[in-house]
């Protein structure tokens, strides 16, 4: 609730976050007052409602906090742009005769080899990119590049792509090796 409640402030929303704390003290009183009008009810079980109050006031000051949120912060626009920068990537990379997509992403991650190994170490691919200022996770088996795209990759899915291009061409023409590194391998 603290960070909702920075992301409110951070819009000009100073009531809600100040307001959400009454919610807590609201939902406590009243697991703490039925114990008064339920005879029977052991200090034990009351420590249970008093502890399930506390959990339920979060939920409702989460959802009070996300409700004053509606219209200030934009996580569709965000998630539609790096969806879209996804799939532009995939385009591309289907497009490419040299690369083959290890799966078909869901959401905005997604790997990709060489088509023929023999002919493309994309791990040589990784190095030329590293050069041309971009970093790509290597990973194996079999020998793949991992992307983690992200809306603040929206824009720069075309020079990325040009990159790639010309980071095949430049390994293709010098049949050049990279190495796999340490992160992501099974081996």
């Amino acid at each position: 609730t603290a960070i909702l409640g920075g992301m409110l402030q951070s819009h000009g929303r100073f009531g809600p976050s100040a307001a959400a704390p009454v919610i807590l003290n609201l939902v406590m009183i009243a697991a703490a007052a039925i114990p008064w009008f339920a005879p029977g009810v052991t200090k034990e079980q009351a420590s249970y409602l008093v502890g399930i109050a506390a959990v339920l006031a979060s939920i409702l000051q989460i959802a009070w906090s996300l409700h004053a949120l509606r219209g200030k912060v934009r996580w569709t626009r965000l998630t539609a742009d790096a969806r879209r920068a996804t799939e532009q990537i995939v385009a591309a990379v289907r497009s490419m005769p040299e690369l083959v997509l290890r799966a078909e992403p869901d959401a905005m991650l997604l790997s990709f080899g060489a088509a023929d190994p023999a002919v493309l170490d994309v791990y040589a691919v990784a190095d030329a990119l590293w050069r041309r200022g971009w970093y790509v996770d290597r990973q194996g088996p079999p020998p793949s590049l991992h992307l983690t795209v992200n809306a603040v990759h929206a824009d720069k899915v075309e020079a990325f792509l040009a990159d790639l291009r010309a980071s095949i061409d430049e390994v293709t023409a010098a049949s050049a090796s990279g190495d796999q590194g340490a992160y992501g391998t099974i081996d």
